[in-house]
């Protein structure tokens, strides 16, 4: 995942993209995020988790603390398993991850300014990088039906030729008119 928030990544996406809607009337943004959601709640089990660490290593060490030290180091624990937290993955549910690239590809979709493409063709891929998801937000005008599964299911590692794909079957279904023309920028992806 990391290649696709280097400047070659996206200046390649976005030359995909150009070409793509050379051949549709459908307008396609790409947009890269590192991650759709902050996570706090697992940063915050991680920090307590490692708090507690904290808080039995001084109980049951046989190197006596002072009392003092209990808060301080239960505090320090928590604040520190928090913001460094390793874990946070783990301790996020497969179900939570989609649900919060689904939230923040639709809201994407909607301030980027795809869903007011005419004839409601705007398609919006969604990539999110802690996650590992790709979503794919269309517009009421895409006949998604049409379009086949294949075509909207792109995965991060295949994020090219998944564009590919949905390029040409977006040329089958909806192919450019000669009164087509590009309502977004083709600028390469944003990486945020």
């Amino acid at each position: 995942m990391a290649d696709l928030f280097d400047e070659d990544t996206r200046h390649r996406i976005g030359a995909v993209v150009t070409e793509l809607e050379t051949k549709t009337a459908a307008e396609v943004v790409v947009l890269v995020r590192r991650s759709s959601a902050t996570y706090r709640d697992a940063d915050y089990l991680f920090g307590a988790i490692v708090s507690m660490a904290f808080l039995l290593a001084m109980l049951f060490l046989p190197t006596p603390f002072a009392l003092w030290l209990f808060p301080v180091g239960v505090a320090v624990g928590f604040f520190a398993g928090a913001a460094l937290n390793p874990a946070r993955r783990l301790l996020t549910s497969e179900r939570t991850r989609r649900e919060n690239v689904g939230r923040a590809a639709r809201d994407a979709f909607v301030s980027s300014g795809v869903a007011r493409c005419t004839d409601r063709l705007g398609i919006l891929v969604y990539v999110s990088g802690f996650e590992d998801r790709v979503e794919v937000v269309c517009d009421l005008g895409v006949d998604q039906h049409a379009l086949g599964h294949a075509a909207l299911l792109i995965r991060p590692r295949d994020l090219l030729p998944g564009l590919q794909r949905l390029g040409e079957a977006l040329s089958r279904v909806h192919p450019r008119t000669a009164a087509d023309q590009n309502e977004l920028t083709d600028t390469p992806p944003e990486a945020a």
